[in-house]
């Protein structure tokens, strides 16, 4: 491992003429940062006192005879490989993404202190998108630039920060039987993220982190591929603790699901009747998957030996601290024209013909008299069946575990006029937690919130608990949870229990037929 670095000059010509111009200063290039990984030498830079590290090769491109198979080891490279530009996203339909590549299994570092005498803390994010969308930075978000960018949390907290692109939708999760291997098909998207973390154990050292202390967090759909880590076999001492923002609690798509997406995208792009389906579908173009149905994990008997609920249930776990939270407004974003346009009797008509026996119990929990309007009523409902009540139904399972699991309920807010809900609405905790608010105006609230956040998953990686004062108070069968607001950050007892009792009582929503859901089924 070599380290170079550029010292500003301050350059002021002598000997003008009187009346002539004089040049200003010479702005100098950031310093760069040299390290060695397993694969080759990267050239990074320093800015704002982080060296960054962008676009690092975790594993080979997996496309052409790679596409759905287990990531191989990256190609090496003789000399010296630039680190300075994010690497392409994954196939995708996102606009502001791009629409990707399958060259894409890149990861970003960032670290106050590359090879640093004692090493820090490291905090490895998997980003959310449905399954289907986004990457490692996230590129817009209201107004926020890279909004995952670890740079801030970087220089803020001292941690060395590691986010990292995977294999989405069909490319990332078609489990075809034809794809089978070594008994199983599908989550390959998953397999990236515990290759990503085995990258972590090899490298980070180099980039002045502790492979001992490796935080895996992610939202939403990321927070799903956390508890899906979490609980393989195969991800076993990669990581040190957990946090799953809106995760929808640690549930997978079931067999039956993932069978039928499977027959339907081999029919769609010609291949299923195919004398061999498997090198048919490899010779699809990448793009041809993108608009065809897609699933997420699934429980395929090697990398997810049963979803990761039922193994936490029956006893199983990764052994580590793990921290669970939602935001309190995570149904607005599903309020559609559709939704909007609904009434009463609509949405009554709707819980009874969506859950039978039970939906009159549903809409008399979610009724008139209780909220203002049925799409107000909605939106609520669907935050609690999709996000808050799975997590519950996790954090139950774990429950009593000689490692701590934690809950959190978000409540702040952006204000700036750019972020039209105004809300804890779903995906608005991440510039907080990442302290990077791009160009939108805040409050001194708001960024004392984000101070806050960091501050306690800093905490959880580096020590084990997300609060070194112990105000943090551990779930227990009280409900404890951490309420972290704009005006207070407090401890309190259970969310939504009365609502959560009665969706309970429901097949959860893995078990629900797809045909009787009228709503989306992740996020």
């Amino acid at each position: 491992m070599k380290k170079v670095a550029s010292v500003a000059v301050l350059v002021l010509l002598a000997g003008c003429s009187p009346g002539t111009s004089r040049p200003g200063p010479t702005i100098e290039p950031p310093p760069e940062q040299l390290v060695s990984t397993q694969a080759g030498v990267v050239r990074g830079v320093t800015q704002d006192g982080v060296a960054r590290f962008l676009g690092i090769p975790y594993a080979a491109p997996p496309g052409g005879a790679l596409r759905w198979r287990a990531p191989e080891p990256p190609v090496t490279w003789a000399g010296t490989r630039p680190a300075t530009a994010f690497g392409s996203p994954c196939v995708q339909s996102d606009k502001l993404e791009g629409p990707g590549s399958e060259d894409c299994l890149f990861l970003n570092v960032g670290s106050p202190e590359v090879g640093a005498t004692t090493p820090r803390p490291v905090m490895v994010y998997v980003h959310g998108g449905g399954w289907a969308r986004g990457a490692g930075n996230m590129s817009v978000f209201d107004g926020i630039e890279n909004m995952q960018d670890g740079q801030h949390l970087a220089a803020q907290d001292g941690v060395v920060v590691v986010t990292l692109n995977y294999r989405l939708s069909n490319l990332g999760f078609l489990a075809h039987p034809a794809l089978a291997e070594g008994g199983s098909a599908g989550n390959y998207g998953v397999m990236d993220v515990i290759a990503a973390l085995k990258w972590v154990q090899a490298n980070i050292r180099a980039f002045g982190g502790d492979p001992g202390r490796v935080l895996l967090f992610g939202t939403s759909a990321g927070g799903s591929q956390t508890c899906a880590v979490a609980s393989s076999p195969l991800a076993r001492g990669l990581f040190s603790a957990v946090a799953s923002h809106r995760g929808g609690g640690c549930d997978c798509f079931r067999d039956d699901q993932k069978l039928a997406v499977a027959e339907l995208v081999a029919q769609r792009v010609g291949c299923a009747n195919a004398a061999d389906v498997a090198a048919c579908l490899r010779k699809v173009p990448a793009a041809d998957f993108v608009p065809l149905p897609g699933v997420g994990a699934t429980a395929d008997g090697v990398v997810l030996p049963t979803c990761p609920l039922e193994r936490f249930r029956a006893g199983g776990g990764p052994g580590v601290p793990m921290v669970f939270g939602t935001n309190v407004h995570e149904g607005i974003g599903y309020l559609d024209d559709a939704a909007r346009a609904l009434t009463w009797d609509s949405l009554r008509l709707l819980f009874q013909r969506a859950f039978g026996a039970k939906g009159d119990s549903v809409a008399a929990t979610y009724g008139q008299g209780r909220y203002d309007s049925a799409p107000a009523a909605w939106a609520v409902f669907v935050g609690d069946w999709i996000y808050h009540c799975p997590d519950r139904r996790a954090l139950r399972a774990l429950e009593g575990r000689t490692t701590p699991v934690y809950r959190y309920l978000f409540g702040g807010a952006l204000s700036d006029p750019r972020h039209s809900a105004k809300l804890a609405s779903h995906g608005v905790d991440v510039p907080f937690v990442f302290g990077n608010f791009g160009t939108l105006t805040t409050t001194a609230a708001e960024r004392d919130l984000s101070k806050a956040m960091k501050t306690r998953w800093a905490a959880l990686v580096s020590s084990g608990s997300p609060s070194r004062d112990g105000s943090w108070r551990p779930w227990d069968a009280r409900g404890s949870l951490l309420a972290l607001g704009l005006a207070e950050i407090t401890m309190g007892e259970g969310f939504r229990n009365a609502e959560c009792d009665v969706l309970d009582q429901i097949p959860p929503l893995r078990d629900q037929p797809a045909d009787r859901l009228p709503f989306p089924t992740s996020p």
